[in-house]
């Protein structure tokens, strides 16, 4: 059905139980049955560093069954697996660091043991940052104006104008013949927002600063970068 619905990547993410037990496991029948119907097939687990063993041996078996890739992702530390780690005997990095310690050594080493075959290690960092990028993202959907653009980042760019008079500049921005419903005063940063795509037309003939700004979608709009125009 997956294939079907054109699906072209799946990866497996087996329970570390049976790592050393792939080829007895309803696995092996799954991952053949999406390459035969030519899917980009994956495997995708957490590196523990307390199962050296069984990791090479999944290893082994992905390369003995055409995977494609096999992601090692860093043990990290949570709110709702910190007791569970705890028992495991896992330990934490650092003060600073939510991943788990021998998680990141172990996955390093599994990468240069195959330098043939595609292990690839995803730090706990950087996961953190695709997440943080990605709900930017969607807060960004849900924050932005007609008049903002979303970047990439997930940030969002705003046109601003400051000046003495907020409320003058409104009107002398109307006069030019900005649309109203595209101009919006904010009082609290006392500056006039627009569409920063209008303000090229407009900087050489009102006598205000014209300012893009870059900020964070978030309550607080944290201002992380600013370009006058």
């Amino acid at each position: 059905a997956t294939a079907k619905a054109g699906l072209d990547e799946i990866r497996f993410h087996p329970p570390e139980e049976i790592w050393n037990v792939m080829d007895k496991s309803i696995f092996k029948d799954r991952i053949k049955w999406s390459k035969d119907n030519g899917m980009v097939v994956g495997i995708e687990v957490p590196s523990l560093s307390g199962r050296e063993k069984e990791t090479r041996e999944l290893v082994d078996f992905a390369r003995r069954m055409d995977v494609e890739f096999i992601n090692l992702n860093e043990l990290e530390f949570s709110e709702t697996n910190f007791e569970n780690l705890l028992g495991k005997n896992y330990k934490i990095k650092s003060d600073y660091e939510s991943g788990a310690k021998g998680s990141q050594n172990l996955a390093i080493k599994m990468v240069r043991e195959h330098p043939d075959f595609a292990v690839h290690y995803c730090s706990s960092a950087f996961k953190d940052g695709v997440q943080l990028k990605n709900r930017l993202k969607r807060r960004a959907k849900n924050a932005a104006r007609p008049i903002d653009v979303i970047t990439k980042d997930g940030t969002i760019i705003k046109g601003i104008v400051e000046g003495p008079n907020i409320y003058e500049i409104r009107e002398e921005l109307i006069k030019f013949g900005v649309d109203p419903e595209d101009i919006h005063i904010n009082p609290v940063r006392k500056r006039v927002e627009i569409p920063p795509w209008i303000i090229e037309d407009l900087k050489g003939n009102l006598e205000y600063d014209f300012y893009e700004i870059e900020e964070y979608p978030t309550w607080d709009a944290i201002e992380v970068e600013r370009v006058k125009i």
